[in-house]
């Protein structure tokens, strides 16, 4: 027994067989029974004011004009003309919110039909025209859902407040009515991408075969960019159809989230296929880190040796992350790239902070290529590797003089820079001079590094002593005056570009100290216009440029 108590404490039975459940709605309450859904709820005010008996409102008179125009009686649309602009308006508006609520389809006709002549009125000309269209809509839509096959029955409240028309549409995707679903999209012009793709991940989990889903697929799909063929061959696979799964996969567009289903299917070397076909190698880095997580190192070395750019891409990426080197060693002893794996040795050297650690890693690399296959040698990459032994030693040695950690790991041309600093420790130098004699150093590179070295720590003095260690240094006075003119010294400088003998060289470092006097008198005491021109490009000086020109027309 279910009582329903009126504020005048006047209630109404319902008496129902079993127990019941009740749902508070927003417009009513909603009674469950076993085999019945029933709905309570107060009269709407439109519906009252239409359908009372004896009513007076515009809707109702609206409404009994209708009937009688219905039933061809004359003077059936006389109430209407005598009524003023307000009512009229009035009484289409209560007509139309009557319609929405009213659950009998037969009503809602009669009630839409009585809107319809009521803003036909020439005083109905402001009544918003979109209202009457949209009401149409709504009650299509929730009379095809409230249909007992569908059974969603909505008041027009609920659907308003509650739902909206996406939100329905998920819902009755959700309950497999596609056909309703697509329809309801295309009827309120909404995006159906999402109830086609259901329809599709349903339809491959039924027992139809593989050709009759794929064949129905296509047909409803066609080629839709924007619905994705992965997701549905996802679904395939998940259902234990692995060969419709590749099928569908066929159809993807997206090299992306094909080679994900294919990685999730475990069909490896053809999303390895596909990432070369679609030259990404963002994808490709993908294909490769999951197979180097998910296979043995056996399978991983035959697909890099099936794929040119697989292999280049996975050196790059161990180079590049100093991860996974002993696994890029073994594939290069596999495909016999000796000259390669000695690399990678030589490059893992340089990480080792203990030295015998580091010259045994050289030793290894330097192994690998004294003969290789072929018959090919490679001395100059076994001297390098001896050499970086010596020098590794040396830096050790000198470590120990200086008694700090200095020397150890830095360049050659460093090891000497920083010791030619030192050079008031004899043994040092010393030490510096037997590595060099070792190392083969060439002399000019060593007069180099001694002149930089003592320009750049202002030590003119010693820049000197050196230009005068014999009667023309190997390299030349152009260096000195350069290292001195970059120290921003240009006294000093000066004493160098003197003893430059070529004279082009001369006159450009004379401009690089801007001292055009000597600069000219030079190019023109060589009779050199060339010389000359070159001085006028670098000036804006007007009183500088005319003196030119009068040198150069002395020489013409």
């Amino acid at each position: 027994l279910v009582l329903l108590i009126g504020p005048t404490r006047e209630y109404i039975k319902f008496i129902y067989e079993g127990p019941v459940k009740m749902i508070s709605e927003i417009d009513g309450v909603r009674i469950l029974t076993h085999n019945s859904c029933e709905f309570i709820q107060r009269v709407p005010d439109s519906l009252y004011d239409v359908f009372n008996f004896g009513s007076i409102h515009p809707g109702a008179i609206l409404m009994e004009c209708h009937e009688q125009l219905m039933e061809s009686k004359s003077m059936s649309i006389k109430p209407l003309r005598n009524m003023n602009q307000k009512q009229l308006i009035n009484a289409v508006k209560t007509c139309l919110e009557a319609s929405g609520h009213e659950i009998d389809t037969a009503q809602q006709s009669k009630l839409l039909n009585a809107v319809a002549l009521g803003k036909k009125m020439p005083k109905c000309i402001k009544f918003p025209h979109n209202d009457f269209y949209d009401m149409i809509k709504n009650l299509r839509v929730l009379n095809a859902i409230r249909e007992p096959s569908i059974g969603i029955p909505l008041t027009i409240t609920q659907y308003k407040e509650y739902f909206t028309p996406n939100l329905l549409v998920d819902r009755l995707t959700a309950r497999y009515e596609h056909r309703l679903a697509i329809e309801i999209c295309k009827y309120l012009n909404i995006n159906n991408n999402n109830v086609v793709l259901h329809w599709a991940c349903a339809k491959v989990c039924s027992n139809l075969s593989n050709e009759v889903i794929v064949e129905s697929i296509k047909e409803k799909v066609g080629d839709r960019s924007d619905i994705s063929f992965a997701i549905i061959a996802m679904t395939a696979f998940r259902s234990g159809k692995n060969e419709l799964a590749r099928i569908l996969l066929e159809f993807e567009k997206n090299p992306t989230e094909k080679v994900s289903v294919l990685l999730t299917m475990g069909e490896t070397k053809l999303a390895m296929e596909v990432a070369e076909c679609a030259m990404d190698t963002d994808l490709l880095y993908m294909v490769i880190i999951q197979l180097m997580n998910s296979v043995d190192e056996e399978v991983f070395f035959e697909y890099l040796s099936d794929s040119e750019q697989g292999s280049k891409l996975f050196e790059h990426y161990v180079t590049q992350t100093a991860t996974e080197r002993e696994k890029l060693r073994k594939l290069y002893s596999k495909q016999q790239r000796s000259v390669e794996e000695y690399k990678l040795f030589f490059m893992e050297s340089f990480v080792e902070d203990d030295v015998e650690h580091r010259i045994e890693k050289i030793k290894q690399g330097g192994k690998l290529i004294k003969y290789v296959k072929g018959g090919y040698n490679h001395p100059k990459d076994v001297d390098i590797a001896q050499k970086n032994i010596t020098l590794l030693r040396y830096q050790v040695d000198m470590d120990k003089i200086v008694n700090q950690t200095f020397f150890y790991g830095l360049s050659l041309a460093d090891t000497i820079s920083y010791a030619i600093t030192q050079e008031k420790s004899t043994e040092l130098m010393k030490c510096v001079e037997s590595m060099i004699e070792e190392l083969e150093v060439d002399p000019k590179r060593y007069w180099f590094i001694r002149c930089k070295v003592y320009a750049k720590n202002k030590q003119w003095n010693a820049l000197e002593e050196l230009s005068k260690e014999e009667d023309e240094p190997l390299i030349g006075f152009v260096p000195f005056a350069e290292y001195c003119i970059e120290s921003g010294e240009l006294e000093e400088a000066q004493k160098y570009i003197e003893r430059v003998k070529d004279t082009e060289a001369k006159v450009l470092l004379y401009l690089a100290t801007k001292n055009y006097g000597e600069s000219i008198n030079i190019a023109f005491s060589e009779k050199s216009k060339y010389l000359l021109n070159i001085i006028y490009s670098t000036t804006t000086n007007l009183t500088i440029r005319k003196e030119i020109e009068n040198r150069i027309d002395l020489l013409s």
